[in-house]
């Protein structure tokens, strides 16, 4: 028998269908924990982690671990140090959040558009106030972080008659994009952009690439949404833009302060929309990754590490 972990957020109906789902691997001794100090003492034990995030103190303690299988597709929350990274299988969910992200984004950019939270707030008011609306036809979409997300997002985007473009480190023809250009060029593309939509990794390279200088350069009619990870955007600089009207709004479902106390800033903050991160998350999100999951234990037990799914070159 193999001796797993699940590790999870304290969510019931998450927790009941992936322990359902990996109860029944074959060859499994699984543990469900969602407190990271309970879930280090028993890591010493555990061969293999299913998880969304790992804290360093807990990778130190796991001397057996072999394989962990992240839940989303980032693995910046995946603390694996040089030494660890070189005995530990690491595999990610690539692939599987195309659709709820771009649809997710989509739904943002038609929120601040249109205004909805204005829209919320008089109808709560019993006030009738019509305005004119902006349109997604005829805009230009500029998309930091060219992957599977943003493959998604632009043919749905370009079917709404939006123009594309994109910001990577690789510069290549993508289906859907009028044009990709290096990051170096950001500040530049952001000056004809209506709409800049984060989907970068999280690494030290992107850290802050949304700063003072960058925001300065959109336009104030522009918009700004962040689906990746709140770590890409300079708070002070975006609160200060959107306290100013120097953008017209922004849509935040990833912060770098999760979750959200009360008392956060952000709260206050005028032409803001909050999603308390869940892009990504749909009634079938969970289950969407079973096979996945499957195919990667049967490799596993079969001691195929090299060929698993989504293996991540660290």
């Amino acid at each position: 028998m193999v001796r797993a972990m699940l590790m999870v957020p304290s969510d019931a109906a998450m927790t009941r269908d992936l322990v359902g789902e990996l109860s029944g691997l074959d060859g499994i001794e699984l543990t469900t924990e969602h407190d990271v100090g309970k879930a280090l003492r028993v890591i010493p034990d555990i061969e293999v982690l299913f998880t969304f995030f790992a804290e360093r103190r807990l990778l130190e303690a796991a001397r057996s671990l072999r394989w962990i299988q992240a839940l989303i597709s980032g693995t910046d929350r995946i603390e694996l140090d040089e030494e660890a990274a070189r005995r530990i299988a690491l595999t990610n969910a690539r692939g599987f959040h195309g659709t709820p992200v771009s649809e997710a984004v989509i739904a943002l950019m038609l929120a601040l558009a249109r205004d909805l939270p204005r829209i919320v707030r008089n109808q709560a008011a019993h006030a009738w106030q019509p305005w004119n609306a902006q349109l997604l036809a005829d805009s230009t979409l500029l998309i930091v972080g060219v992957g599977a997300i943003a493959a998604a997002l632009s043919l749905k985007c370009k079917a709404l008659g939006m123009r594309v473009e994109g910001i990577s480190r690789t510069v290549r023809e993508v289906a859907g994009f009028d044009r990709i250009r290096p990051r170096e060029d950001l500040r530049d593309a952001v000056e004809q952009a209506d709409y800049v939509v984060l989907l970068a990794p999280a690494d030290a390279s992107s850290r802050g690439i949304i700063g003072r200088e960058v925001i300065a350069a959109m336009k104030s009619t522009s918009f700004l949404i962040n689906v990746a990870r709140g770590s890409l955007v300079d708070d002070d600089a975006l609160i200060d833009a959107l306290r100013h009207g120097r953008i017209a709004g922004a849509a935040l479902d990833a912060v770098n302060d999760e979750p959200l106390g009360p008392e956060h800033r952000y709260w206050e903050v005028p032409r803001l929309i909050l999603t308390p991160h869940m892009a990504g998350r749909h009634e079938g999100s969970i289950r969407a990754l079973f096979p996945l999951l499957r195919a990667n234990w049967r490799r596993y037990r079969a001691g195929d590490l090299q060929h698993m799914a989504n293996l991540v070159n660290r």
